[in-house]
């Protein structure tokens, strides 16, 4: 590394990324994995990074120069911290993402959060649906969920086909059989899957296919045996240790003959062709910003006490996932009179937002030269991701004493952009929701 390296690197993140390259300057080493990989860092890049790491280097209960890391592989903490100094992680896969993502949450670092779920949500695919569909269960994201299912019912043969679903868990076998709608040619692909994924079984636990037929009678009475043709059926199915010879007889028999003889239990009944699946309505997608005005049904103007605080708060409810970029509040109310309306007083407000009103979410700090009788943007440091099915509150502690305008809603449920927001709780100084898609670059 030459010696004047820092007169070549116009901005903080240039350098930082020369420091995470080069190694240098550090002050703290971490053992990572089973292995116990050392990985060396600077305490301060961690700590203005991380609540976690701010604890655990200059907290009561600081740690010494050297942290074991037992439940993070190297590989995924390097992505962590890669993304601490540089803002940005060159994934391997998304095997790689969804364990940068899990060292975000222990380590509190949303933004990564978020990155990782876009990665995510860009890169899956028939091969990848299977695992992300469980990784999407285990952190109960429903975007990443959605987004699979979605790929089970349009790319069910090469689903069927991936090593995702020969290595997945068969709870998520049974929800791609379950799928109301499958592309398939031939109920002989959704069997042939099936059987694929118990030999793969059978030989992770070291046990016979036929011991597991009673294990996956789940699956198996999903399958429309009696869709197939006859030689469809004598040249898999019933060859297969899956089906118990009385299975395998009835259902030949009903191929040929239909109602000659009693379906056993396990089997479907159903003769009639799948759903397939339909490309979706191309929906207008909605504009990068835009934003909801509440539409106010009557007014009260509160004066405010900086020591006896009403804290008032709006929850609200999205329809699908929209990041919201902060709010506008109406301010302190002063005379109607032209001259004293062109006067402004120094604004003090907090603002924080919490998921199903458990701990903090984000916030964001307004303290600026205000007009009377006007509105001012609230705005978070970045963007925040509503999920669907979440409930979110934005809490505004009004720091400066003065008459504030709350009002109350007019309507609870707004459509804007092919997106239902709901509204709670009645009065609120908040007069707009700032809404984008995207989060602003850096």
């Amino acid at each position: 590394m030459d010696d004047d390296w820092q007169t070549k690197k116009s901005t903080i993140r240039e350098r930082a990324e020369m420091l995470f390259i080069s190694q240098d300057l550090c002050d703290c080493e971490f053992l990572v994995g089973s292995a116990k990989v050392k990985i060396p860092s600077h305490k301060l890049f961690l700590a203005i990074s991380s609540p976690v790491f701010y604890a655990m280097f200059f907290g009561e209960m600081a740690e010494k120069e050297s942290v074991e890391i037992k439940d993070i592989e190297p590989d995924a903490f390097k992505g962590m911290l890669q993304y601490i100094y540089t803002d940005q992680v060159e994934f391997e896969s998304c095997a790689h993402a969804c364990a940068v993502y899990s060292a975000a949450t222990k380590y509190l670092l949303p933004y990564l959060e978020e990155y990782c779920i876009k990665y995510l949500l860009d890169n899956i695919t028939a091969n990848s649906a299977c695992e992300l569909f469980e990784f999407a269960l285990f952190h109960d994201n429903s975007e990443i969920k959605d987004t699979c299912l979605k790929v089970f019912q349009h790319d069910t043969q090469d689903v069927l086909k991936s090593t995702g679903f020969l290595e997945s868990d068969f709870s998520t076998v049974l929800t791609v059989f379950e799928q109301p709608k499958l592309e398939l040619d031939s109920e002989l692909e959704l069997f042939q899957g099936l059987k694929e994924w118990t030999d793969a079984e059978a030989s992770r636990l070291g046990v016979t296919v036929e011991s597991l037929s009673t294990s996956v009678t789940d699956a198996l009475i999903k399958i429309r045996f009696l869709m197939m043709t006859a030689e469809e059926f004598t040249g898999g199915p019933a060859l297969s240790p899956l089906l118990t010879s009385e299975e395998k007889l009835a259902i030949a028999m009903n191929i040929t003959k239909p109602g000659v003889i009693g379906i056993p239990e396990r089997i479907n009944t159903s003769v009639g062709p799948r759903e397939v699946p339909q490309t979706e309505p191309v929906v207008p997608v909605p504009p990068l910003e835009w934003s909801l005005v509440r539409e106010v049904s009557d007014t009260i103007v509160y004066p405010v006490s900086r020591w006896v605080n009403p804290f008032p708060r709006k929850g609200l409810t999205v329809s699908r996932n929209i990041r919201l970029k902060g709010v506008r509040i109406a301010s302190q109310r002063a005379s109607t009179n032209d001259t004293e309306c062109t006067l402004t007083y120094k604004e003090n407000v907090t603002m924080v937002l919490k998921k199903d009103w458990a701990v903090k979410f984000s916030g964001a700090k307004y303290v600026q030269d205000t007009p009377y009788n006007s509105t001012f943007a609230v705005l978070f440091y970045k963007p925040v991701l509503l999920e669907v099915g979440k409930k979110y509150w934005i809490i505004v502690q009004l720091d400066k004493n003065g008459d504030y305008q709350f009002t109350r809603d007019a309507c609870s449920v707004y459509t804007l952009n092919n997106i239902r927001v709901e509204l709670y709780e009645e009065f609120s100084p908040i007069t707009e929701f700032l809404f984008c898609d995207k989060p602003e670059e850096q």
